[in-house]
């Protein structure tokens, strides 16, 4: 049996390749051959070659004139496929017996990833056992490192699913779901990593001079420190981290026994200590360090990382991506299972919503928050959420159309509210609670936002899924929405299902817009290839103003003052900023 290698190792041992095969019609071409690896006498055999040799990324099937199966793994020029085979014989990566392949024998080229034979259920049943065999090497990375971000996986993206890789999955559907993994489960589990992917700005940081690479969310960190090959970040919003830098044998053994002194008690420390690595790991009721450092070209390559019990699912990702070979992406193939099933879930997600036509452009998901996967998280009768403030001491309400759109009855904190007016247009409506106790009324700021203002929303985002208000912050990015829609502004500040109708402060406190819509991450990596990078919308304030005024619906603007303290915001917003349900 040949050795089984990486993509990177691969793509060495077959340096010569030309690229993939193309269809049968051609057969490769008149110059070119392709690399036969192997033949089986069924798809399934080969379907599990495939997948044991961990070629999934690489691997066309083609159905030859006697029956059997040729799997070959890219084209290469005539003239150069003996050296190219010798090469990566010898180097363990392709069997003895491989081949250079004109085709000639070949009917056609077979998709054996969904082909009948498909063994166990289908990759696209999202409400079957989960099953990996039907992900790319890269789906499976990208799962791992979501698992990562979410604390149940602690491991290299390696992209090989193995039983640690199938526990952390179960670990992950337990928590979440309360049953063993589906494959709507890892769908979930894609659709919610695309998000974090979204916001965070999670890529591959090409450690220059060291020979390393580390992803990190790269729309959080802010370099500190700089010299040569020596850098330091820092995370914007938590006590997280990380500083690399080429050291030499005596300082950097000083460094790993410094971390190691971190430990509350030594069982708390993990270590590995080769020739080529040295691993520490340690932690104590303030947090976790880790150290891992690789002897290349001559000196110690060593990335650190260190944040309190808060960075967790950040550390724990961060650790897991450190490589030492080529940066790759987390984005997966975007006509691949995984995207694909994203997909099915959201259209089932968004089928089972009652109400909403949505904002009628590709990518724009404004629909109140109807959680299918969550069936305990609402009270009987909620088909959607949203979120609301308060306008006026009348007990008056500002939130979106779409979130009370078709509601044959609707809640504010459980207290039933009245519909007074509404707006298809702006996507804007005002409903009123007499008598119940709704805080202090936010204040319309008297101008207009300006670009690349900061700006802090509240929201009751994913209700069911996280606890309570949320509340983030961010910046206006454009004066205009999508495609030039002058009825929106578009913000940086994370918006989730459920956001809708929730207000957006400028740094006085005062309202500047009604957050509306997010731009939809898994559909926009559908059409373009490229996870959008924290696209989102809220209805101009000024309109927000005119909506009220044209429905004789009193408000307040408020001069600019003094700025306010971030805490403050946060505490206003909690007093006026309420939950919104609708029952269908």
């Amino acid at each position: 049996m040949f050795r089984r290698c990486s993509y990177v190792a691969l793509v060495v041992a077959l340096s010569g390749l030309t690229g993939s095969p193309v269809g049968a019609e051609s057969f490769f071409g008149s110059q070119d051959c392709a690399i036969i690896a192997a033949s089986r006498s069924t798809l399934t055999e080969a379907r599990q070659w495939i997948y044991q040799n961990n070629f999934e990324d690489q691997a066309y099937v083609y159905l030859s004139q006697n029956g059997w199966y040729a799997i070959a793994l890219g084209t290469v020029a005539k003239s150069e496929a003996r050296a190219v085979i010798e090469r990566g014989v010898r180097l363990g990566n392709l069997p003895s017996d491989a081949y250079c392949s004109t085709g000639s024998q070949y009917i056609q080229q077979m998709d054996w990833r969904t082909a009948s034979s498909q063994p166990v259920g289908s990759p696209t049943d999202l409400w079957s056992e989960f099953d990996a065999r039907p992900l790319t090497k890269s789906e499976k990375r990208f799962l791992q490192a979501g698992l990562a971000l979410s604390s149940h996986y602690a491991g290299l993206l390696d992209g090989v699913w193995g039983r640690a890789s199938q526990a952390s999955l179960e670990s992950y559907s337990r928590a979440e779901h309360n049953r063993e993994p589906l494959n709507s489960d890892a769908a979930f589990l894609t659709m919610t990593f695309v998000v974090d992917i979204d916001e965070g700005g999670w890529h591959p940081v090409i450690l220059d001079g060291l020979g390393m690479n580390i992803t990190m969310p790269t729309n959080l960190m802010s370099v500190t420190d700089q010299a040569g090959s020596s850098k330091a970040w820092k995370h914007d919003q938590k006590e997280l981290y990380v500083s690399t830098g080429r050291f030499g044998s005596e300082y950097m053994t000083e460094q790993h026994a410094l971390v190691e002194s971190n430990a509350s008690f030594r069982d708390e420390v993990y270590k590995v200590r080769d020739n080529t690595r040295w691993v520490t790991s340690s932690k104590n009721s303030k947090g976790s360090s880790y150290m891992r450092s690789e002897y290349v070209n001559g000196a110690w390559s060593s990335v650190f990382i260190t944040g309190d019990p808060s960075s967790k699912p950040e550390l724990g990702l961060m650790i897991s991506s450190i490589s030492i070979e080529r940066a790759i992406s987390l984005v997966p193939p975007t006509d691949g299972v995984l995207l694909r099933n994203a997909r099915l879930l959201l259209e089932e997600m968004k089928a089972s919503e009652n109400g909403g036509s949505g904002a009628g452009e590709v990518g724009i998901s404004v629909q109140p928050r109807r959680e299918s996967t969550a069936p305990d998280s609402e009270p009987s009768g909620v088909s959607g959420t949203g979120t609301g403030f308060l306008i006026n001491v009348d007990g008056v309400l500002l939130t979106n159309a779409h979130v009370v759109d078709g509601c044959s009855s609707i809640k504010v904190n459980g207290h039933p509210a009245n519909l007074l007016a509404s707006s298809n247009n702006f996507d804007l409506a005002a409903i009123s609670v007499p008598g119940a106790p709704l805080g202090e009324p936010l204040h319309f700021s008297s101008k207009s936002a300006g670009l690349n203002a900061d700006i802090t929303i509240a929201g009751y985002p994913l209700h069911g899924l996280l606890g309570g208000l949320n509340v983030g912050r961010g910046s206006i990015s454009a004066l205009k929405g999508l495609r030039g829609d002058e009825i929106n502004l578009q913000i940086s500040a994370p918006v989730q299902p459920g956001n809708s109708g929730g207000p957006a402060v400028d740094r006085f406190g005062n309202v500047v817009g009604v957050v509306v819509s997010k731009l939809d991450a898994v559909e926009i990596a559908d059409l373009t290839g490229d996870i959008a990078q924290n696209v989102n919308f809220a209805v101009r304030g000024d309109l927000a103003k005119v909506f009220l005024s044209s429905n004789g619906i009193a408000f307040s603007e408020a001069r600019e003052d003094d700025p306010m303290e971030a805490e403050a915001i946060a505490q206003r917003l909690q007093q006026a900023t309420h939950l919104v349900q609708c029952s269908g």
